[in-house]
């Protein structure tokens, strides 16, 4: 009978698996960022959020008036708006 490959083996093969791959994740080096790099690609990103919540044109201004600056664009949990 050893060797056979029932239900109680298979679960704790997977679960073997699942464990082993869920540690070496954790063990695994992460990956960096040079600060200044990640400055400069997070800096349109963040210059566009910015702009998008200021009244009247931003697009996420949710008809704000003019020069208004809104927290967010959130409607529900929170309602910023």
């Amino acid at each position: 009978m050893a060797g056979k490959l029932n239900l109680t083996n298979l679960l704790v093969l997977l679960l073997s698996l699942s464990l082993t791959s869920s540690i070496n994740a954790l063990l695994a080096p992460r990956q960096t960022i040079n600060i200044n790099t990640w400055i400069t690609n997070q800096t349109p990103i963040s210059k566009a959020g910015i702009l998008a919540n200021i009244g009247p044109n931003g697009s996420k201004d949710g008809g704000a008036a003019s020069g208004v600056v809104i927290a967010g664009p959130s409607t529900s949990n929170p309602d910023y708006l």
